[in-house]
């Protein structure tokens, strides 16, 4: 017997002797006995209960600490989730960089082949006027078979360019510049002559 128990009866044998307040010649032995015997099958059930008690307890331990594990382990798992979100979210904002900045050069490109189709309509068209100058000279100067003096000047600008407010647009390339009123470094045409010149 455990010495809690031993302690417990002790102080019921103790507790029961002060309850009835008997001297020690009216004391029964044999019912003393019998309670003893009472106490020690209600304490030996209350150690069966106490031990069930601590098992319970024990298995319940055991149950939170497998609980602290699983824990641990989801705690892992949300951390990795957490991270392989992070990287998720990177990957699509590089995606959508790489998508803005594709869009951007299919732009730049569509502007470009725009360009240079604007190049070619004027390489075409240069290549008109030069059919037509050949084939054709009095359709430019015209003033010259009449006995006038001949001003005049034809040119082109084979890229795009952003003008300001009275800027001075300078042509790149110069077709014909009769009487050299024209000067192609900084666009400026002098008429040398009053009369009508045509634009």
């Amino acid at each position: 017997m455990s010495s809690i128990i031993k302690v417990v009866i002790i102080l019921c044998v103790v507790e029961w002797y002060f309850a009835h307040e008997t001297t020690h010649e009216e004391i029964n032995l044999p019912q003393v006995s019998n309670e003893l015997e009472n106490l020690k099958l209600e304490m030996r059930s209350m150690q069966k209960y106490m031990t069930e008690v601590f098992r319970k307890n024990e298995l319940i331990q055991l149950e939170n600490d497998k609980l602290k594990k699983e824990n641990k382990v989801l705690q892992n798992q949300i951390g990795s989730l957490e991270t392989k979100t992070i990287k998720i979210e990177r990957t699509m904002n590089q995606m959508k960089t790489t998508f803005e900045w594709t869009r951007h050069l299919i732009t730049e490109k569509e502007a470009a082949e725009t360009v240079n189709q604007d190049k070619v309509s004027r390489i075409e068209t240069l290549g008109g006027i030069n059919t037509i100058q050949e084939k054709s000279p009095r359709l430019i100067v015209p003033a010259a078979s009449q006995g006038y003096p001949v001003v005049g000047f034809n040119a082109v600008l084979t890229h795009d360019v952003s003008l300001g407010p009275h800027q001075t647009l300078v042509f790149d390339t110069v077709i014909t510049n009769v009487g050299q009123a024209y000067e192609p470094r900084d666009g400026q045409f002098s008429a040398p002559y009053s009369g009508l010149y045509l634009v």
